[in-house]
């Protein structure tokens, strides 16, 4: 059996890589200049820099809590046009917005590839040392 040590996803911002490694949840990691990151803590505050960029924040939090299962809505409208060409849907899209901070949570969307729904994202902010509380909510 062959392995490969690809990252899954890349994200990039301004001239960092973030290189994001490991399906299980106990093996995922994100990779930045050769420095392992297995929290948003310790990824945002070697790089406070993403905390300017919620898109790109959004993916890492997205990818360390969740794998590649969901994939982070950036762009609610194109997303909505595409989910309704694709079939009938009863979701309420009204609530839904790129990422973002509110009050002490930051909040993204995100789709479920496997049961192909949207859910809403919150994640507690400002992130602790400790593992952050994140909550996925399908989108009604």
């Amino acid at each position: 059996m062959m392995t490969t040590n690809l990252p899954q996803q890349i994200i990039t911002v301004g001239k960092y890589c973030f290189q994001c490694f490991g399906i299980l949840p106990e093996k995922r990691r994100i990779v930045v200049e050769d420095r392992n990151f297995l929290s948003l803590f310790q990824l945002t505050q070697s790089f406070p820099e993403l905390l300017h960029h919620p898109s790109a924040l959004a993916q890492c939090a997205n990818f360390l809590f969740m794998g590649d299962t969901f994939r982070v809505i950036t762009d609610p409208m194109q997303f909505q046009n595409n989910y309704f060409a694709s079939k009938q849907s009863h979701v309420d899209f009204k609530t839904m917005h790129s990422p973002r901070f509110e009050k002490n949570d930051f909040v993204f969307y995100a789709w479920n590839e496997v049961n192909d729904l949207p859910y809403r994202v919150t994640c507690a902010y400002p992130f602790t040392n400790s593992h952050n509380e994140i909550k996925y909510e399908l989108l009604q």
